[in-house]
């Protein structure tokens, strides 16, 4: 439809054509349908067949659309016109969000955050779309109306891959800020009593898991990882994007959990559940990764930790400290 607005409007409307015909000749020659006044906006394409489970979100639309070949993004103002002209729709309104590192670029959010709320021990279960700027306080509200409850009767948990990894009980915190991915599953607990005493009563004070009918926990690590005696990151089966981060001044130890140092050689205990790391720092992520495969290389921490200055050749500038 755009493409055909554009068509419509770009059309050449001289008063002379140059070879002496009318205005009107000039017309009925290019005969195209571009020259032809659009019909109704048609965003059909755009949306899901299937009807959206959460109707305050609006229209689904179809998840593999790609701007400038698919859609384009218009201001309010010109929507709002091209509506008045043309009529139709319908109308799929986005949000303009902060990004970046420092959060001072704008951006369209196209694809606000689909996530999948689970109602425990009641069963029940809906999927939403909210922005990843909304507040954890909003995600609480919205699970409330949509399940007919309180605020003061639920607490609920990041549940990525149905495991309960924090308690999102920071009314203020944004889901972006609390790593909240798309697709994945939220729990929404529904509490015995309202004074909100059964949030963590499936955490034991040893940090153990126990296991219930209504909730899954994990054991968290026994060992933290750092960087150059920097940042240390630690979550018991982490997910794989994410981690909690604290600092640390020193290089963790890894003879007690990674791998052991014996009489006949260096021996690797087995596989430890999905201990990760890794931080988007922007354009950092890839020198990340490498220096956190380094750290977990038995030979290299312990070189690091012993006196690895004596190797230096101080007589190159590279390798001055």
């Amino acid at each position: 439809w755009w493409q055909h607005w554009i068509d419509y409007v770009n059309q050449d409307q001289p008063n002379n054509t140059g070879d002496g015909s009318s205005l009107l000749e000039h017309f009925n020659s290019a005969g195209s349908s571009a020259s032809k006044r659009p019909s109704g906006i048609d965003n059909s394409d755009l949306v899901n067949d299937a009807t959206a489970e959460d109707p305050g979100a609006g229209p689904e639309i179809v998840d593999t659309l790609l701007e400038g070949r698919d859609y384009i993004l218009l201001p309010q103002e010109v929507w709002n016109q091209l509506h008045s002209w043309y009529g139709g729709g319908p109308t799929l309104a986005r949000k303009v969000i902060s990004s970046g590192l420092s959060q001072t670029e704008l951006a369209v959010e196209v694809y606000p955050l689909r996530l999948q709320l689970l109602v425990m021990p009641r069963g029940e279960c809906s999927t939403i779309r909210i922005s990843k700027k909304e507040t954890i306080g909003e995600l609480h509200r919205r699970a409330c109306s949509i399940f007919y409850l309180n605020l003061e009767q639920i607490c609920i948990w990041d549940y990525y891959g149905h495991r309960k990894h924090a308690l999102m009980n920071d009314m203020d915190r944004t889901l972006d800020d609390a790593n909240i991915q798309m697709d994945q599953d939220i729990l929404v607990e529904v509490l015995d009593n309202v004074n909100g005493t059964n949030c963590k009563s499936s955490i034991q004070d040893n940090g153990f898991a126990e296991k219930k009918a209504s909730s899954v926990l994990v054991e968290p690590s026994k060992s933290s990882l750092s960087i150059a005696g920097g940042w240390s990151a630690s979550k018991g089966t982490s997910r794989n994007h994410s981690s909690e981060i604290s600092t640390s001044p020193n290089l963790a130890s890894a003879r007690d959990s990674d791998n052991t140092l014996g009489s006949s050689g260096v021996t690797t205990r087995g596989a430890s559940v999905g201990l990760t790391g890794l931080l988007n720092l922007g354009n950092t992520c890839f020198m990340n990764s490498a220096i956190q495969c380094l750290v977990h290389t038995p030979e290299f921490a312990r070189y690091f930790r012993e006196d690895y200055r004596r190797e230096i050749n101080w007589q190159n500038p590279l390798g001055m400290v």
